[in-house]
Protein backbone atom coordinates (compact mmCIF):
# COMPACT_ATOMS: atom_id res chain seq x y z
CA UNK A 1 0.00 0.00 0.00
CA UNK A 2 1.40 3.44 -1.18
CA UNK A 3 0.27 6.78 -0.53
CA UNK A 4 0.61 9.54 -3.09
CA UNK A 5 2.07 12.75 -2.48
CA UNK A 6 0.25 15.94 -2.04
CA UNK A 7 1.50 19.38 -2.92
CA UNK A 8 -1.71 20.91 -1.39
CA UNK A 9 -4.48 19.34 0.09
CA UNK A 10 -8.11 20.21 -1.71
CA UNK A 11 -9.28 21.73 1.87
CA UNK A 12 -7.44 22.88 4.69
CA UNK A 13 -7.57 20.30 7.85
CA UNK A 14 -10.48 20.91 10.22
CA UNK A 15 -9.84 20.11 14.11
CA UNK A 16 -6.48 18.74 13.11
CA UNK A 17 -5.22 15.79 15.52
CA UNK A 18 -2.23 13.77 15.68
CA UNK A 19 -3.11 10.35 15.22
CA UNK A 20 0.25 8.72 15.25
CA UNK A 21 4.14 8.79 15.94
CA UNK A 22 6.24 7.12 13.82
CA UNK A 23 9.57 5.68 15.22
CA UNK A 24 11.38 7.61 12.35
CA UNK A 25 13.42 10.69 11.62
CA UNK A 26 11.93 12.96 8.67
CA UNK A 27 15.64 11.24 6.44
CA UNK A 28 13.77 7.72 7.62
CA UNK A 29 10.47 8.55 5.76
CA UNK A 30 11.91 10.87 2.75
CA UNK A 31 14.03 7.27 1.30
CA UNK A 32 10.56 5.30 2.06
CA UNK A 33 8.90 7.98 0.04
CA UNK A 34 11.35 8.40 -2.06
CA UNK A 35 10.83 12.10 -1.83
CA UNK A 36 12.07 15.20 -0.15
CA UNK A 37 9.56 16.97 2.75
CA UNK A 38 9.14 20.09 2.23
CA UNK A 39 11.38 22.20 4.70
CA UNK A 40 9.74 25.12 6.64
CA UNK A 41 9.97 27.24 9.94
CA UNK A 42 6.92 26.50 12.17
CA UNK A 43 6.45 29.67 14.25
CA UNK A 44 8.11 29.51 17.83
CA UNK A 45 9.45 25.79 17.03
CA UNK A 46 12.07 26.26 14.57
CA UNK A 47 12.98 24.53 11.99
CA UNK A 48 10.41 21.99 10.34
CA UNK A 49 9.72 19.22 7.48
CA UNK A 50 6.13 18.12 6.28
CA UNK A 51 4.62 16.23 3.59
CA UNK A 52 1.09 15.67 2.94
CA UNK A 53 0.06 11.80 1.87
CA UNK A 54 -3.13 10.74 0.06
CA UNK A 55 -3.77 7.44 1.20
CA UNK A 56 -5.57 4.22 -0.98
CA UNK A 57 -8.76 5.91 0.83
CA UNK A 58 -8.16 9.53 -0.65
CA UNK A 59 -7.77 10.70 2.78
CA UNK A 60 -5.37 13.12 3.43
CA UNK A 61 -2.55 13.28 6.34
CA UNK A 62 -0.10 15.53 6.98
CA UNK A 63 3.30 13.72 7.96
CA UNK A 64 5.72 15.94 10.14
CA UNK A 65 8.72 16.71 12.34
CA UNK A 66 9.88 19.42 14.52
CA UNK A 67 13.52 19.10 13.44
CA UNK A 68 14.85 20.99 16.65
CA UNK A 69 13.03 19.44 19.40
CA UNK A 70 14.63 17.36 21.66
CA UNK A 71 14.21 14.11 19.83
CA UNK A 72 12.58 14.35 17.00
CA UNK A 73 10.20 12.22 14.98
CA UNK A 74 7.71 12.10 12.28
CA UNK A 75 3.88 12.96 13.61
CA UNK A 76 0.95 11.88 11.62
CA UNK A 77 -1.68 14.05 11.59
CA UNK A 78 -5.19 13.82 9.85
CA UNK A 79 -8.58 15.91 9.68
CA UNK A 80 -11.76 15.94 10.99
CA UNK A 81 -11.84 12.29 10.50
CA UNK A 82 -8.63 11.26 12.48
CA UNK A 83 -10.30 7.95 13.97
CA UNK A 84 -10.99 6.90 10.48
CA UNK A 85 -7.97 7.69 8.93
CA UNK A 86 -5.85 6.00 12.19
CA UNK A 87 -6.22 1.82 10.02
CA UNK A 88 -5.68 3.35 6.84
CA UNK A 89 -2.44 5.38 8.36
CA UNK A 90 -1.52 2.55 10.12
CA UNK A 91 -1.53 0.37 7.18
CA UNK A 92 0.57 2.50 5.20
CA UNK A 93 4.43 2.40 6.70
CA UNK A 94 6.45 -1.28 7.04
CA UNK A 95 6.18 -0.56 11.07
CA UNK A 96 4.34 -2.98 13.31
CA UNK A 97 1.85 -1.44 16.02
CA UNK A 98 4.12 -1.87 19.03
CA UNK A 99 6.72 -0.04 17.23
CA UNK A 100 4.60 3.20 16.79
CA UNK A 101 6.22 5.54 19.81
CA UNK A 102 1.99 6.75 19.93
CA UNK A 103 -0.98 6.14 18.55
CA UNK A 104 -4.38 7.58 18.89
CA UNK A 105 -5.87 3.86 20.28
CA UNK A 106 -3.34 4.66 22.91
CA UNK A 107 -5.52 7.92 24.27
CA UNK A 108 -4.19 11.08 25.09
CA UNK A 109 -3.53 10.95 28.45
CA UNK A 110 0.19 11.80 29.78
CA UNK A 111 0.03 8.99 32.22
CA UNK A 112 3.52 8.38 33.64
CA UNK A 113 5.36 4.76 33.09
CA UNK A 114 8.15 2.52 33.85
CA UNK A 115 10.36 1.13 31.05
CA UNK A 116 11.47 -2.62 32.69
CA UNK A 117 14.02 -5.17 30.97
CA UNK A 118 14.42 -8.86 31.59
CA UNK A 119 18.41 -9.79 31.19
CA UNK A 120 19.55 -12.43 30.04
CA UNK A 121 20.02 -14.18 33.27
CA UNK A 122 16.64 -13.93 33.81
CA UNK A 123 16.59 -11.07 36.46
CA UNK A 124 14.09 -8.60 36.15
CA UNK A 125 15.27 -4.26 35.96
CA UNK A 126 13.48 -0.99 35.95
CA UNK A 127 15.16 0.23 33.43
CA UNK A 128 13.96 4.29 34.08
CA UNK A 129 10.45 6.18 35.23
CA UNK A 130 9.38 8.35 32.63
CA UNK A 131 6.23 11.37 32.27
CA UNK A 132 4.38 9.18 29.70
CA UNK A 133 4.08 6.97 27.02
CA UNK A 134 5.71 8.07 23.88
CA UNK A 135 9.25 8.95 26.19
CA UNK A 136 9.21 5.77 27.62
CA UNK A 137 8.70 3.62 24.18
CA UNK A 138 10.96 6.18 22.88
CA UNK A 139 13.71 4.73 25.65
CA UNK A 140 12.76 1.17 24.29
CA UNK A 141 13.72 1.76 20.65
CA UNK A 142 16.44 3.46 21.53
CA UNK A 143 17.86 0.43 23.47
CA UNK A 144 17.05 -2.02 21.26
CA UNK A 145 18.33 -0.48 18.44
CA UNK A 146 21.11 -1.07 20.40
CA UNK A 147 21.77 -5.04 19.31
CA UNK A 148 21.26 -6.41 22.60
CA UNK A 149 19.28 -9.30 23.12
CA UNK A 150 17.21 -8.44 26.08
CA UNK A 151 13.46 -8.21 26.78
CA UNK A 152 11.82 -4.59 27.15
CA UNK A 153 8.45 -4.04 28.47
CA UNK A 154 6.48 -0.97 29.15
CA UNK A 155 4.30 -0.60 32.37
CA UNK A 156 1.26 2.29 33.26
CA UNK A 157 1.47 3.48 36.28
CA UNK A 158 -2.26 2.67 36.83
CA UNK A 159 -1.28 -0.99 35.53
CA UNK A 160 0.00 -1.38 39.69
CA UNK A 161 -1.99 -3.89 41.90
CA UNK A 162 -2.84 -3.49 45.32
CA UNK A 163 0.53 -4.42 46.81
CA UNK A 164 2.29 -1.70 44.20
CA UNK A 165 3.60 -4.02 42.04
CA UNK A 166 2.98 -3.59 38.34
CA UNK A 167 0.39 -5.88 36.79
CA UNK A 168 2.38 -8.50 34.68
CA UNK A 169 -0.44 -9.74 32.66
CA UNK A 170 -0.91 -6.01 31.40
CA UNK A 171 2.39 -4.62 29.46
CA UNK A 172 3.18 -2.65 26.38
Amino acid sequence: MKAEIVARPDKVFEDPRTIAVLPWRAPNLESYLGSDMISYVEDGLGEAKAVFLRLPSGRVILARELCEAPNPRVFLDAGSDHSSALDDTLELFPVSLDDYLWTLKDGYSDEPCELNRLDDNGAECLVGEFESLIEARLRKHELEAGGRKQHYWIKRRSEKVGDGKLDPASSD
